[in-house]
């Protein structure tokens, strides 16, 4: 067992590893080495008790010949682009697949309904552990865990330097690298955990307690609150509308963007009216009777309308519609004669003013009956 902290087999001179309870880990860290690792390879790091995490390079370069990294846990690069994606009768495990994540063991999410938004790979993970109801890490192997807390014992072999019981925070001097997010240490259930290795190795973490009991409060509040969300309206951007004329939509608000909102109807108003829009119109979002089964959009921001069609199916644009109602009440003006307006030989009178043409007034398509 040793005492050091080595980085691909080099001596570690500095190290701070910061572990969330939720979330993918991350180190900065100078080692005693003039090879640089490439960006995106994979390294491992060995702290004391020969606990050993595998991670990717984010940073690397060489000053004063040392060199200086920054790594975070697993293989994917978290911030990576990913597009939006409609999931229908998936499930977790398909959705972390598609983002070339291997997880521990089987997700068991049901995904009946989801969209994964546009963001990034780790805030599509987020989302979905969002939807589980669970935190999210990196294990030190490397790969992902995504599922219910299962606190375990450790033995840190430590001597505690302080407790700051009403931050939560707890400092101690550990032989071994053992204390890690999710274990417990004697009656401390361990949330973030901060390793710095230097002239000494000292472990930070943060106890659960207050977290437990927030979480609690929080979930009662839910509970209680839970069918309010769907009472409201809500901004969303129109990704595309079906053949049927039902809208795939997403929402602005987070707490609604994992509904996988897809097919859903418009509704205008009139009965027998269609519209066409483009991607990118925003709309308002509602839910019938406040039930999340039953979504509707209505009340269109401003925005471009492509077609409006009433009944039949033959397309007539509503410019030549107003074009024609107006040259026939122009015809009827231009050829009245004013009463009290005489004409003839060395009699001058106003002549009518013509009734001008209209001009287009729109580009808007209307199918009549």
């Amino acid at each position: 067992m040793s005492d050091a902290a080595f980085i691909n087999g080099q001596p570690v001179l500095t190290l701070s590893l910061h572990l969330p309870l939720n979330g993918a880990w991350s180190a900065e860290l100078q080692a005693s080495s003039e090879k640089l690792p490439a960006v995106g390879s994979t390294v491992t790091l060995k702290l004391p008790g020969d606990v050993e995490y595998i991670g990717r390079v984010v940073r690397a370069g060489i000053v004063d010949e040392r060199l200086n990294l920054r790594l975070t846990g697993g293989a994917p690069e978290w911030t990576q682009q990913v597009a939006l994606k409609h999931y229908h009768n998936a499930d977790g495990d398909k959705a972390m697949r598609d983002l070339g994540i291997e997880t521990e063991a089987p997700l068991e999410l049901d995904l009946p309904f989801w969209t994964r938004p546009p963001g990034t790979i780790g805030m599509a993970v987020q989302a979905l552990a969002t939807a589980a109801g669970v935190n999210w890490r990196v294990n030190p192997d490397g790969k992902i865990r995504i599922r219910e807390e299962a606190p375990f014992a450790v033995d840190p072999k430590a001597i505690e330097i302080s407790r700051d019981d009403r931050r939560g925070i707890v400092e101690i001097a550990p032989d071994v690298a053992a204390v890690m997010p999710g274990t417990t240490v004697g009656a401390d259930q361990v949330g973030d955990v901060i390793y710095d290795f230097g002239d000494v190795f000292r472990c930070r973490y943060y106890v659960q307690q207050r977290a437990r009991l927030r979480g609690a409060l929080e979930r009662l509040v839910r509970w209680v609150t839970r069918d309010a969300l769907f009472l409201g309206q809500y901004t969303a951007q129109v990704v595309t509308q079906n053949g049927d004329g039902t809208l795939d939509l997403l929402p602005d608000d987070p707490r609604l963007r994992a509904q996988g909102l897809q097919s859903v109807p418009i509704r205008h108003g009139l009965p027998g009216v269609l519209v066409k829009v483009p991607p990118g119109e925003r709309v308002l979002l509602g839910f019938d009777a406040g039930d999340a089964r039953a979504p509707y959009a209505a009340l269109w921001h401003e925005g471009q309308v492509l077609e409006v069609q009433i009944g039949g199916a033959v397309p007539v644009a509503l410019s030549t519609l107003v074009d024609a109602a107006f040259a026939s009440r122009m015809a009827i003006f231009n050829a009245h004669v004013h009463s009290g307006v005489t004409t003839g030989a060395g009699v001058s009178g106003p002549s009518p003013t013509p009734f001008v043409s209209a001009a287009p007034t729109a580009s808007l398509k209307l199918k009549t009956l």
